[in-house]
């Protein structure tokens, strides 16, 4: 008799435990504050799509002339093998045109549990806009580089988004040289690279957005440009990047190297295209060698040919007229 009662006990204590394990799930947004900029004259709006993590919710916006909220629909079974609608994201859109700051509260109510949970909303005046880049060089006929821009308010705080606005993306240059030759601009639907339906619509109506495209098509250097379309915007300072474009180029051998005094070794240089490689001739009218330290070895610039002389370091150099394309470092010991 005590053995079956301990039994039913412990099958009692079980049982507890799981039903406050299922009484305690969580839900959560993806985010818990947005920040989008106010609506211009022209009625852009950028959007954000809030997201939970699971189940099913009724989305409601304490302030819809602040910034309206719409649930996005998608099928899920009950069950019982039913299929019904159910919103596990929301689009966020800004309602305000006001220039001074304003904010709502979005509210999702999960159906099943009636858990709420929240979103801080902020519409703000953009008061500074800044090119983000990955790299500041680019390679000659490789795959262009994205570049986006981020929006920012009078505080430094980062817009959560900025796309659907107009912006004007120009290229300038510090040399004689005509920047249209060294960068261009690509638009998505004539390159490999996927962009969403905004920016698909804004380029094929000759219009750029918050995302672009670069493209190294010449050596040299190039600065590229941006700035906010919408006259509301006038007094926001544009944005500007230096970009460097080189070839892709490869010394061989192309890792340190340890010499004794006096052995002789010789470099060439390859130039990468498209996933090919071709040798080129040395010295060439586009590109030479230098050695930064001539104390511990000697160049023989004809034959290519790097001789050690005492014990110690150098960088073997490849830079064409303008520009530094190759650094390697050899050592000598």
């Amino acid at each position: 008799l005590a053995r079956a009662i301990e039994m039913k006990v412990v099958h009692v204590l079980v049982f507890v435990a799981a039903v406050a394990c299922a009484g305690s799930i969580r839900f959560t947004l993806n985010v818990p504050q947005v920040l989008l900029p106010l609506v211009p004259p022209s009625t852009v709006r950028a959007n954000f799509t809030l997201v939970a993590d699971k189940g099913c919710f009724t989305w409601t916006s304490t302030k819809p002339d602040v910034a309206s909220v719409h649930p996005v629909y998608s099928a899920t079974g009950n069950g019982n093998g039913e299929a019904h609608a159910c919103s596990r994201a929301a689009v966020v859109t800004p309602q305000s045109s006001s220039t001074s700051r304003s904010n709502t509260v979005v509210l999702a109510e999960e159906q099943d549990t009636g858990l709420v949970l929240r979103c801080d909303v902020f519409v703000d005046t953009i008061h500074r806009i800044e090119i983000v880049t990955t790299t500041r060089e680019l390679l000659l006929d490789e795959a262009p580089e994205v570049f986006d821009v981020r929006a920012f308010d009078s505080e430094g705080n980062m817009f959560s988004s900025c796309r659907g606005h107009l912006f004007d993306w120009s290229l300038s240059s510090d040399s004689e040289k005509d920047p249209g030759d060294i960068i261009s601009f690509v638009p998505f639907s004539q390159s490999s690279y996927k962009a969403d339906d905004i920016i698909n619509s804004l380029e094929s109506k000759g219009y750029h957005g918050d995302s672009i495209l670069v493209n190294g098509i010449g050596t040299g250097v190039a600065v590229v440009n941006v700035r906010l379309e919408e006259s509301l915007w006038k007094d926001v300072p544009s944005s500007s990047v230096k970009l460097l474009v080189v070839e892709n180029l490869l010394l061989r051998p192309a890792h340190d190297v340890y010499i004794t005094p006096f052995t002789v070794l010789r470099y060439t240089l390859e130039r990468r295209k498209h996933g090919r490689s071709e040798v080129i001739g040395m010295p060439s009218s586009q590109y030479y060698y230098e050695l930064t330290n001539t104390t511990v070895a000697r160049l023989d610039h004809t034959s290519s040919q790097v001789t050690g002389l005492v014990i110690g370091y150098t960088d073997l150099v490849v830079e064409d007229k303008s520009i530094l394309c190759v650094n390697i470092l050899e050592y000598i010991s």
